[in-house]
């Protein structure tokens, strides 16, 4: 064998065709064994780099299982003080193996490797990739603590941030200035410069781009002035990577605290044109989820931003990406809702994301997220997953403690995300008490139906908010219950001005929904029928059965049968091409009451 290794080792490294050869002759090594090769510390030494680059090489194409496998195979070749001998090596070794620890989701392994590195390394540079690793690792378990040894470790790159001294009177200051800088043509200026060289701004860079990545899951105000003070230092230095983030954070923040739509999608195409410098498919996951899922909702036909977020889920997983893999999960699943995406199709996504993040240790999206995804849906379709599969498991343990623990860790992205299903579903089965409850029992969440406010970004949960409220209204007679509604329905106007194919047809239901709490009976009418013909005109075919079924109620409430019959039967199609098969059997049954028959 070790002939065998000496011929094709001398063809591994061919310019012609470096690979070729590469895993054959790492596989060979590694069947030789560190014992056949105990007494030559030099083959040994030089088993251990062709594992180190099989490893790096089966890394870049994203292959984690076999990185593990022949990194850890190169550790065992080293020999003796190999720290002080063979230190890059040892380094490269090491660092490498931490990752392909983590990306396969052993994060105790990869912490012993941290340690091994975060020890033995003589500088901080050589240390910095080990952190990132010791960060994300951190963050699985508490957000905070990884929070906490970010700023620990921003001096050593020349940031010294004070927490403390940033209040939202600053960071207003700070964004408006900013926004002024980059006005007119300063974004282009960006696009002008050279990338970023000095080493220790690309890592400063990367360490505020993880604590962005946080405090944008907490939706705090921290995030955007942070990602602000990234694109300063971009102007100054030179981009890379991570300023391509900062720029689409910061679009969010202007539509989070401006409601400014245009200078948002202005640092959308800046943030778009800055990628061709770069590996776009790197980028994608970190980026598309905010663009396609947060900017340009606005400003484009929703279904349109389906295939983009999509990308961004499926090569989060493919690259690793495992820390943005969890928002462009939680943004692409809530946008097929969104979309009226057929239901059986949405419970193979959501079954199929299950297993990803489950491969990588990530419960609490599946716990918070995906399995009240999967009950939402199940509850709609009557579709069920065999009981021993994980969805319907986590599905039964679903309980109000998840929630209450996401709240107390700040973790705000699965509040609403949870929330959303949640009152998506109380208001497709008409459980009306547990979504006014859940309504009255977050307000900071369902701010929008407290206090009348433009909004610059729209959440799934203002529509069905907006509707729960109406029906409300007219259960209790409590007028505060119209004053929200009415509150959602401003919200929505506002938005159908912006974007007519997006919001056109729940502008219109929530105002059948408000004349009808009023009692004004031909404008009820003539709005549920434009309501109707809006979300059937546009593609929303799960909103276009809901208009259909309260338009049913209402004609029912009224005594007019015919009416309501039609629009039952109108419901009861709709809801069958969306593949909710149980709410096309309830339409059924009230199509029996009202004298009809349902087909």
């Amino acid at each position: 064998l070790l002939k065998l290794v000496s011929c094709l080792m001398g063809k591994a490294p061919a310019e012609s065709d470096p690979d070729c050869f590469l895993f054959v002759t790492a596989d060979l090594v590694n069947r030789i064994g560190r014992d056949g090769v105990s007494n030559n510390p030099d083959q040994s030494r030089l088993f251990a780099q062709l594992n180190l680059k099989a490893g790096r090489k089966a890394m870049s194409m994203t292959d984690f299982v076999s990185a593990l496998k022949y990194l850890t195979s190169g550790v065992t070749f080293l020999q003796g003080d190999y720290w002080r001998h063979s230190y890059l090596l040892s380094l490269g070794l090491f660092e490498n193996l931490a990752s392909a620890n983590y990306l396969n989701g052993q994060h105790d392994q990869a912490f012993v490797q941290v340690k091994k590195v975060l020890d033995n390394a003589t500088c901080f540079e050589h240390k910095f990739n080990c952190y990132c690793v010791y960060i994300n690792i951190l963050a699985v378990g508490s957000i905070d603590r990884a929070m906490d040894k970010i700023y620990e470790l921003l001096p050593y790159v020349g940031e010294n941030i004070n927490r403390s001294d940033v209040d939202q009177e600053h960071v207003l200051r700070e964004t408006v200035s900013l926004k002024h800088s980059l006005s007119g043509g300063q974004k282009d200026k960006l696009l002008q410069m050279r990338p970023m060289e000095d080493r220790t701004k690309l890592m400063a860079m990367k360490l505020l781009s993880i604590l962005v990545l946080h405090y944008n899951s907490q939706r705090t105000f921290m995030g955007g002035y942070l990602a602000g003070k990234m694109i300063r230092i971009s102007m100054e230095y030179g981009h890379c990577e991570d300023s391509i983030y900062a720029i689409s954070i910061f679009s969010c923040a202007m539509l989070h605290i401006f409601n400014d739509l245009n200078e948002a999608s202005d640092l959308v195409r800046t943030a778009l044109s800055l990628m061709q410098y770069y590996n776009a498919e790197n980028l994608i996951p970190r980026v598309y989820g905010l663009i396609y899922g947060v900017v340009l909702v606005l400003k484009v036909q929703v279904h349109a931003t389906l295939d983009p977020l999509l990308r961004a889920c499926r090569l989060s997983f493919t690259n690793g990406n495992y820390e943005h893999a969890t928002l462009n999960t939680i943004l692409y699943v809530g946008r097929c809702f969104s979309c009226g995406k057929k239901l059986p199709l949405m419970l193979s996504e959501v079954n199929a994301f299950t297993q990803q993040h489950k491969q990588q240790n990530q419960i609490r999206i599946m716990q918070l997220f995906l399995a009240p995804a999967y009950d939402t849906i199940s509850a709609l379709s009557g579709i069920s997953l065999d009981s021993s599969e994980t969805l319907p498991q986590l599905a039964d343990a679903i309980n109000a403690d998840f929630a209450q623990e996401a709240i107390d860790r700040k973790e705000i992205v699965f509040v609403q995300a949870a929330l959303a299903l949640s009152v998506m579903k109380s208001f497709a089965l008409r459980d009306f008490i547990t979504a006014s409850e859940l309504i009255l029992r977050h307000p900071d969440t369902f701010d929008f139906l407290f206090q009348r406010q433009t909004k610059g970004i729209e959440y799934a949960f203002f529509f069905y908010g907006g509707l729960i409220c109406f029906h409300m209204a007219r259960e209790t007679r409590d007028l505060q219950w119209l004053e929200r509604g009415s509150n959602a329905l401003a919200t929505y106007e506002h938005f159908a001005t912006i974007n007519n194919w997006n919001f056109e047809h729940k502008y219109l239901l929530l105002k059948a929904e408000f004349h009808h709490c009023r009692g004004e009976t031909e404008a009820a009418s003539n709005a549920y029928h434009d309501a109707v013909d809006s979300a059937r005109n546009h593609h929303f075919v799960h909103h276009e059965a809901y208009a259909c079924e309260l338009a049913a109620r209402y004609y029912g409430n009224f005594g007019s049968k015919r009416e309501a019959r039609e629009m039952l039967q109108k419901s009861c199609n709709a809801y069958v091409e969306w593949g909710a098969q149980n709410k096309a059997d309830e339409m059924i049954k009230l199509l029996e009451y009202f004298g009809g028959s349902g087909t």
